[in-house]
């Protein structure tokens, strides 16, 4: 799987970040972690997805980028608004993936 290096974490997502990276490796996550990757349609600027799709959805070579890391819908959503805010402040234009691009 292909990690972002500075990898964004949820507020909860932080205190087992090791235990959750190693269980979404393994395919065996819990139900209630996602993942917010790359997409892999050019039109989206980032995908919130459950980690148990990536149970049988990619291969390691297919995987997309993983950029992020959340326990929970409402914290993925308010993860993406952090990362969001993030890439705005530091760029002024929010095209999330090539940001991430450059920077892997």
């Amino acid at each position: 799987m292909k990690w972002y290096h500075s990898l964004y974490l949820g507020k909860t997502a932080k205190r087992d970040e090791a235990a959750l990276i190693r269980a979404v490796e393994d395919k065996k996550p819990p139900l209630d972690v996602y993942l917010l990757t790359l997409p892999e349609n050019p039109e989206n600027q980032l995908e919130i997805l459950p980690s148990l799709s990536f149970r049988f959805r990619y291969q390691e070579k297919d995987c997309p980028m993983i950029v992020g890391l959340a326990r929970g819908r409402k914290e993925a959503l308010e993860l993406f608004q952090k990362i969001v805010e993030d890439v705005l402040s530091q760029t002024g234009k929010p095209d999330l993936g090539s940001y991430f691009r450059e920077r892997s």
